[in-house]
């Protein structure tokens, strides 16, 4: 069993200690600043209740400068932590991207889409409240030692048990917060093969289906997230219950203290201020167990992937070398075998090709032709057992039998290194400016294929003589005269000292080559059923293409259709119900205080202790209320913003299923984001947004008209920072979040897009030299 962090977190905060360094002295800086503030705080105080002297004017400068100090550091701890975070999540992302092989990888695209995303939440709120909880407790321990031992003692007595609290009951939540994952990690899936093939589903009368099933899993969802989050909040509870506890234990007991006349004003006043001091950060550490939860389940399912993404399957005998030099390939004894297949595809026992040949490899359709390319290239699937030796000399150039563009918005972009020269002499003219569809789908196959070509003959003909180029079918899809373009780019890369290494079915480029290689193999009577099959696909997409696509506004639409349907289908009083609950809880934390105030102002003047039996009452009281009031406000919002997420989702796939067949708009990463990480995005809005705002305008008018009836001028007082803390820190917060959001939501969408596009085009990413992770990202 893991400890209460897991090692392998510590171990990625290694990997960012610049970060984490500087993570660590933030936080000495507020405690240092924490206990500073209350010590001045406790000065003025004192002076202004004795009346002995005037306002000391040191402990009011103290106060404005750790003020200050703790507005800057505010604003440089998340800076630093979300430094720290990305570094990580971006480490980690490319890490899971690098093992994309050539066979199906979901899990690998939710992990890297954005599944390692939870690691963020716990470098941006959970370490640093990890360091400010081993700092700060031992400082406000001796500081208050020094003022009043008693209380010292009380808070040392208790704040053992947060950290027990934390430990115990975050145990009870790993596993079903592991489960929550795993559920999280399938609705994600489902999303994207949902909104990927509702064109298809839609096609096949399985429109309606597909609703239902993202409404009932996302249903199911929801139920385990509630449990899961209800033993979470639990945790919460109790470690904020042992901190207004202890509070409210070193309230009375110098308040008792005060009475007798065994203890000051000054220490009193330090005590109280220090004794929740000392239980905050621990608490706030606690809490967050959740969040290093959800990192624990996320690099459990990285581990997993990892494990079992082999770059080479077990038992594979394959030996494949690759080396800089003049362009020559050399392969013995190759046989492939594939899982489901008696026949070896392809069994070659030798073929030898140099820089200047076309050669071309010929043979009925599943004798292996392409495989043998893969083997060359490196990017055979992981299920495949490969022996032989394959020996490739100069860098490889490959292009796949299904290109798919990857990460290219625009002809210039698929272009590459290929000109527009190059493309006219393909017969094809196309301005380099123009839009592409995901994955080419806006261009014919022919196209598609042509535009894919120009690029790999434009990156050939910078090294031709130490470059190795493979050609999956260059002319698949393409009419005569298109062909022998093709064919004559081809004669001429090859004349200019590259190896042309292509598989053809079509006599034109046979008839070119300097050799031709004829596989043997079983019969083509299968083939052609495939090639049936293939064909009605492609007509089946085009009809899709005739449907027309989907436009960006349609999509928009869609969106807009279930965010009117999130606004209007609410569950049946959760959300005013948290409103009232956050209410009480805001409320019974500001008479908490107001009774402690109360019971040590009184007690300085030592009455009857009688007189201070109501004040222990509340005290004890509002110490309890508060956080049981506030646990049930956060399972009452969460409750019903998880519901209300359910519901967008369903209704968003339900607009976009009567709005196909035909393309969806734009990328899908984009259109998945808007589904899943939206919803997300809303769900924080309405919990740490609209929550927050509708109890402050329940909340600040009682506490405001209490504060005018205690004395005008009171509320006179409050106004100013009320103002400020109300009005002025959310509008320029909104300012900024308007001036940033669009920037950062569009770089979150287009990475959500660039991932699936590494995941459809991985086995053309696989062969080139920096990988797929870094294409997927760059």
């Amino acid at each position: 069993m893991r400890g209460p962090v897991d090692p392998r977190l510590l171990t990625l905060a290694r990997g960012a200690s610049p970060g984490v360094t500087g993570l660590v002295l933030v936080g000495i800086a507020q405690a240092a600043g924490t206990v500073a503030a209350a010590l001045a705080a406790a000065s003025v105080v004192t002076a202004l209740v004795t009346g002995t002297e005037g306002v000391p004017r040191g402990a009011v400068a103290v106060l404005a400068l750790v003020v200050v100090a703790r507005a800057l550091l505010a604003w440089l701890e998340p800076w630093l932590a979300a430094r720290t975070g990305e570094q990580v999540v971006e480490r980690e992302r490319e890490r899971l991207l690098d093992r994309l092989g050539h066979d199906d990888a979901p899990a690998v695209v939710g992990l890297a889409g954005h599944g390692v995303d939870a690691l963020r939440g716990w470098f941006t709120t959970t370490l640093p409240a990890l360091v400010l909880a081993v700092l700060l407790p031992p400082a406000v321990l001796v500081v208050l030692a020094l003022a009043d031992r008693p209380s010292a003692l009380v808070v040392a007595a208790t704040l053992p048990l947060v950290p027990v609290f934390a430990v115990l009951l975050g145990w009870a939540a790993r596993a079903r917060a592991r489960r929550e994952w795993e559920a999280g990690e399938r609705l994600a899936g489902h999303f994207l093969d949902t909104v990927s093939g509702l064109a298809t589903l839609r096609l096949f009368g399985r429109g309606r289906r597909a609703v239902d099933s993202v409404a009932a899993l996302g249903e199911r969802h929801r139920e385990a997230s509630v449990r899961v989050l209800r033993v979470a909040f639990l945790s919460s509870t109790a470690l904020e219950l042992l901190g207004t506890l202890s509070v409210g234990l070193v309230a009375v007991g110098a308040g008792v203290r005060l009475v007798e006349g065994t203890m000051a004003l000054y220490p009193a006043l330090v005590a109280i201020l220090l004794a929740g001091e000392a239980h905050r950060p621990v608490r706030e550490a606690g809490a967050r167990f959740h969040d290093t939860a959800r990192a624990t389940a996320v690099l459990d399912e990285r581990d997993a992937v990892l494990a079992s993404s082999s770059p080479a399957p077990a038992g594979s005998a394959l030996e494949r070398s690759v080396s800089a030099g003049r362009a020559r390939v050399s392969v013995r004894d190759l046989v492939v075998r594939h899982p489901g297949r008696r026949a070896a595809t392809p069994r070659l026992a030798a073929l030898d090709g140099a820089g200047g040949e076309l050669l071309v490899v010929a043979g009925p359709s599943g004798v292996g032709k392409t495989t043998l390319l893969r083997a060359l290239a490196g990017t055979l699937d992981d299920a495949a057992h490969a022996t032989g030796e394959v020996e490739v000399h100069g860098r490889l150039v490959v292009l796949g039998q299904h290109p798919r563009l990857p990460h290219a918005a625009t002809v210039g972009e698929a272009l590459g290194d290929g000109s527009p020269a190059l493309l006219r002499r393909l017969g094809l003219d196309l301005d380099p400016v123009a839009p592409l569809a995901e994955a080419g789908r806006s261009l014919s196959s022919g196209q598609r294929r042509r535009l894919a070509l120009a690029r790999v003959l434009g990156n050939a003909a910078t090294d031709p003589a130490g470059t190795v180029v493979l050609l999956d079918e260059p002319t698949a899809h393409l009419d005569a005269a298109s062909e022998q373009a093709v064919v004559a780019e081809l004669r001429a890369l090859a004349g200019a000292g590259a190896l042309v290494l292509a598989v053809a079915h079509r006599d034109a480029l046979r008839h070119a080559a300097d050799r031709v290689v004829d596989l043997a193999g079983p019969g083509s009577a299968g083939a052609r059923d495939a090639l049936a099959a293939s064909d009605a696909g492609e007509a089946s997409l085009g009809a899709a293409r005739v449907a027309g696509p989907v436009g960006p506004r349609d999509a928009l639409a869609a969106s807009d259709a279930g965010e009117a349907s999130l606004a209007a289908t609410t569950g049946p009083g959760g959300l005013p119900r948290a409103v009232v609950l956050g209410t009480g809880a805001a409320l019974a934390g500001v008479a908490l205080t107001a009774s402690a105030a109360w019971l040590i102002a009184r007690a300085a003047d030592q009455p009857p202790i009688l007189t201070l039996s109501i004040a222990v009452v509340a005290v004890r009281g509002f110490a309890i209320a508060r956080p049981l009031l506030r646990h049930l406000e956060r399972v009452a919002a969460h409750a019903d913003g998880l519901g209300r997420m359910v519901r967008w989702r369903r209704d968003v796939v339900a607009a976009l299923a009567e709005r196909v067949p035909g393309a969806v708009a734009g990328r899908r990463g984009h259109l998945l984001a808007r589904v899943t990480d939206d919803v997300d995005v809303r769900l924080d809005g309405l919990v740490r947004g609209v929550l927050p705002l509708a109890v402050a305008a329940l909340a600040l008018p009682a506490l405001l008209g209490t504060a005018t009836l205690i004395g005008p001028g009171v509320a006179g007082a409050l106004l100013p920072g009320l103002a400020l803390a109300v009005v002025g820190a959310p509008l320029v917060a909104a300012v900024l979040a308007r001036r940033h959001g669009l920037a950062v939501k569009g770089g979150t969408d287009d990475l959500r897009a660039a991932v699936n596009a590494a995941d459809a085009a991985r086995a053309e990413l696989a062969a080139l030299p920096d990988g797929p992770a870094r294409r997927a990202l760059a």
